[in-house]
């Protein structure tokens, strides 16, 4: 009777056994997955950051490509006015044949409307290329920033999901409970194969 009784409790050990041991796999998978998770977060933290210290350099350049626009369109305009108010003066005052004022010669044929404006050429010129400048690298920036945003916000959202995940903390629970059930301290679940060993010979 008493050899019976220690065999029961061998095979129900076994049981036991066999079942922590599973739950030692499940856990190790959990931890695997957890660190995964941690290092996948950290990779995507790090690209964050990378891009928000791009974007910070970039507003600076932003800037003084916006202000170099501003001046050349301030140029240009004042330019425009310049010749507006000259053709204007001059249309008013001369005509051909008067005596020019400044240098005394006659007037052969006055000046038409696209030499003025020839005038108008390279400053409209510069304008136009600080204008281009500053749109692309600005437009650079604004989508650097959305993808920032975009980034940020996939972040957030699995890092919530990491922090609420309590799968890796039941599976240590699950765990514990069993090797408690085995005598077993809670951390050393090396022993199972002890346990299992020494199981196996009452079986034999």
């Amino acid at each position: 009777a008493e050899v019976r009784r220690q065999f029961q409790e061998a095979k129900d050990r076994q049981s036991l056994i066999s079942t922590a041991k599973i739950l030692v796999a499940n856990k190790e998978k959990e931890v695997q997955r957890h660190q995964e998770t941690q290092a996948r977060l950290a990779v995507k933290a790090q690209v964050v950051a990378t891009k928000a210290n791009e974007a910070r350099q970039l507003v600076p350049q932003v800037e003084e490509a916006k202000k170099r626009s501003e001046e050349d369109k301030l140029a240009y305009e004042k330019q425009c006015d310049s010749v507006d108010k000259f053709a204007q003066k001059m249309r008013k005052r001369l005509a051909a044949g008067d005596t020019c004022p400044v240098c005394g010669q006659k007037v052969g044929v006055l000046p038409h409307e696209e030499e003025l404006m020839a005038l108008l050429e390279i400053p409209k010129e510069r304008y136009l290329q600080s204008e281009e400048a500053y749109g692309k690298i600005n437009a650079q920036l604004i989508s650097l920033n959305a993808e920032i945003n975009a980034l940020q916000a996939a972040y957030n959202q699995e890092k919530k999901a990491f922090d609420a995940d309590k799968a890796l903390e039941e599976a240590q629970d699950r765990v514990a409970s069993a090797l408690v059930r085995l005598g077993i301290e809670n951390g050393q679940s090396g022993m199972l194969d002890v346990k299992e060993a020494e199981n196996d010979k009452i079986l034999a």
